[in-house]
């Protein structure tokens, strides 16, 4: 089967080092960023308080499985967290060997700024694009999302 150019480009993009030199460089560029606005945290507990923020179940069980990490590792930074005051564990009412998660006011800041930062970083990235060009883009990148979705996580 012959792949036409215009895929063989797209796959260069996604496969290659374009993606995952991007990602490497945003994320050293936000650690940089929140570290000049004060936030103290890593951003692997950054992610963390946006799952947390984000979840439809803040269960410790279901935080760790969207993170696709462990439970002892969760547990382990969330104890980082809690200690910061950042986190909140508490047990479910309902069935006490659930354990759930809240943000604490300290956490909303770093959130604002972690947002903050994508907003912009977006903007950049689609500023040139023509409606059509947009559309186009988002079609693809959650096509994208959606495979990850379903072959590697749950929401």
């Amino acid at each position: 089967m012959r792949i036409n150019h215009r895929r063989q480009k797209m796959y260069k993009i996604i496969d290659g080092k374009l993606v995952s030199q991007s990602v490497k460089d945003s994320v050293k560029a936000e650690v940089e960023v929140l570290k000049e606005k004060g936030v103290e945290i890593s951003m692997n507990d950054v992610h963390i308080l946006e799952r947390i923020q984000t979840a439809s179940d803040n269960s410790m069980t279901h935080i760790a499985k969207t993170l696709m990490i462990t439970q002892g590792t969760l547990t382990t930074n969330v104890s980082k967290l809690i200690k910061k005051g950042y986190v909140e564990k508490r047990k479910d009412e309902n069935d006490k060997r659930i354990s759930r998660l809240y943000l604490c006011e300290k956490a909303f800041p770093v959130l604002k700024e972690h947002e903050a930062f994508h907003e912009t970083m977006i903007n950049r990235a689609i500023k040139d694009l023509g409606l059509e060009e947009n559309e186009v883009l988002i079609q693809s990148l959650e096509n994208i999302l959606t495979y990850f979705q379903e072959e590697y996580a749950t929401k």
